[in-house]
């Protein structure tokens, strides 16, 4: 019985700890259609897979995929995203409003 709750607080903890590295990025497209362009997301970097990502109708490059992404929300709000021959994953939440 004990040893089940040890390991119910870590799997607490390190689901708590996920969350706590998790960021939130906005498309911008700024400089190209390149997921891995840190000017291209707001604020500057690259999403990983613990993050959430928004793409919104106004940026001047729609987004293309270069290889299998995974994200951990994904929202579009009227935007496009490219994906090729590519999959974008999402282990959390999809949100549709409008585009694709």
């Amino acid at each position: 019985m004990q040893t089940k709750y040890i390991l119910t607080t870590m799997l607490l903890v390190l689901s708590s700890v996920t969350h706590l590295l998790s960021a939130s990025y906005i498309w911008t497209g700024n400089s190209s259609t390149n997921w891995n362009t840190t000017n291209n997301w707001s604020p500057a970097g690259i999403p990983g897979v613990a993050d959430f990502i928004t793409l919104n109708s106004n940026a001047p490059n729609n987004l293309v995929l270069d290889q299998n992404r995974t994200v951990a929300n994904f929202t579009i709000n009227g935007d496009t995203v490219d994906l090729g021959t590519y999959t974008l994953t999402t282990t959390g939440v999809t949100y549709f409003n409008g585009g694709w």
